[in-house]
């Protein structure tokens, strides 16, 4: 089996992997430190994490190297929960609200029509 020759972006995408993984490092290092809460929440972290990965994967493909491997997330060592403010809580539930009656208004029209497609 032939080696790999150089392509001519390899350059290119040695640096764009390098940067991918000093990005990988920086929110590992966020992460262990608790500085990611004064940035992210805990969804946008985990979705900054795995963006990065994909970059990292995909960058190593392009090279010829094996695509390094996700670190595992440490367990979460307390939760910490946020009270909503009031005006943030009435948004919440009435959008709630308002999803729960289009949700009903739709069942009540499947309703009608499979009502009267059955008398007709």
């Amino acid at each position: 089996m032939s080696a790999r020759q150089q392509g001519r972006y390899d350059d290119l995408a040695r640096k764009w992997l390098a940067l991918a993984e000093r990005r990988h490092a920086h929110l590992i290092e966020l992460r262990s430190s608790g500085r990611w809460k004064h940035y992210f929440s805990d969804s946008e972290l985990d979705a900054q994490l795995y963006e990065v990965d994909l970059a990292r994967g995909r960058f190593a493909k392009i090279l010829g190297l094996e695509p390094p491997i996700a670190a595992p997330a440490p367990a979460p060592t307390e939760t910490v929960v946020v009270p909503l403010t009031a005006a943030e809580a009435v948004a919440r539930s009435q959008a709630a609200f308002n999803s729960a009656i289009e949700s009903a208004l739709s069942a009540a029209a499947e309703l009608q029509e499979s009502a009267e497609k059955s008398a007709a």
